[in-house]
């Protein structure tokens, strides 16, 4: 009895509230002693944690800083009805399910387990799958309610014309560039499959004769991922009346989607072929080339051409039949 008072003086110096029964016993006629013996009690509240909603998963971190109970000694947790089977000032554990638990801590020492604790509450896990413009995820949501679940992850579907980029955490951290894709974490989160547009390539070649721009020749490749390349390989188009330069007759290049390029092609007029030396025109013969002609011609076969050509200008219609006659008569002479 003398311990049991001064266990109850200490608790009313340190703030303590006791609601105590009482019951008289007579021991003897001429003495009445009275027995006091607690039913229930009301600690000041020294059960603490971090927050008092957890999601599944989540580790669970209470503290008892109850001055009467002694680590490893008198702190017996407990959740719901369920003992714990540890003595420490701070109990963990896991949340395994959603729902609320009250987690109190006992008093060994005095016998009484009714102490003050905390109501924890845990909630499922919600994970969130979302779309950008220019595509489509097979699973919007999933929620986990207890730990024997694990997330399923969703796929991310690109529309025509666009191309899957990344998926992206609440955070904008990347966390994934595979389209099908599972969250390492179970816990809730939010994350976004990103697409983007397929870019065209573009090739522009230029006919150039000197500083002159004498053609051009547009070409476009199919759509593509930007950043990757596609080889154009085109034969020359060259304008009539030109040549290459340099002999090239096709153009073997890359270009990177999204991007142009410009290539220029040297040309120059084509040549006309060299006449003949027999088929080129004449220039008109001098007076002293005639003269010259017509010696030479004497001394050739002995006939005086230019009386020929006398005598038929004084025939005028004679034929050149007759003119020749007269000649081979001269010549016999």
């Amino acid at each position: 009895m003398k311990r049991m008072k001064n266990v109850l003086a200490a608790s009313l110096a340190l703030g303590f509230t006791f609601t105590m029964s009482t019951t008289t016993t007579i021991l003897a006629q001429e003495e009445t002693t009275v027995r006091t013996a607690p039913e229930t009690y009301s600690f000041k509240n020294y059960v603490t944690s971090e927050k008092t909603t957890y999601e599944v998963g989540e580790t669970i971190t209470v503290t008892c800083n109850d001055p009467l109970h002694w680590n490893g000694i008198n702190h017996h947790w407990f959740m719901g009805e369920e003992s714990m089977n540890t003595y420490d000032d701070s109990f963990s554990t896991v949340a395994q399910s959603e729902g609320t638990v009250r987690i109190y801590c006992s008093d060994t020492a005095l016998g009484w387990i009714d102490t003050n604790g905390i109501d924890i509450t845990v909630i499922a896990n919600q994970i969130n799958y979302v779309a950008t413009q220019g595509g489509s995820v097979s699973v919007p949501s999933e929620t986990l309610t207890s730990m024997d679940q694990n997330p399923t992850g969703s796929i991310a579907t690109p529309n025509d014309g666009y191309y899957f980029v990344n998926w992206i955490d609440a955070n904008g951290e990347v966390v994934s560039t595979d389209p099908d894709f599972v969250p390492q974490s179970r816990f809730s989160n939010t994350y976004t499959a990103n697409f983007a547009e397929l870019k065209t390539a573009s090739l522009t070649v230029n006919y150039v004769d000197g500083e002159e721009v004498v053609a051009t020749k547009n070409y476009t490749s199919e759509a593509g991922i930007p950043g990757q390349e596609t080889v154009f390989d085109i034969s020359l188009e060259i304008p009539e009346g030109y040549v290459s330069v340099t002999g090239i007759d096709t153009i073997h290049t890359t270009v990177a989607y999204g991007t142009s390029s410009v290539v220029e092609v040297e040309i120059e007029k084509e040549k006309s072929p060299e006449t003949p030396a027999e088929d080129q025109p004449q220039e008109p013969a001098t007076p002293a080339q005639t003269e010259q002609s017509k010696e030479e011609t004497k001394k050739t076969d002995g006939t005086n051409t230019s009386a020929n050509l006398s005598i038929v200008g004084a025939l005028g219609s004679m034929s050149v039949a007759l003119v020749g006659m007269i000649a081979l008569l001269k010549k016999r002479k």
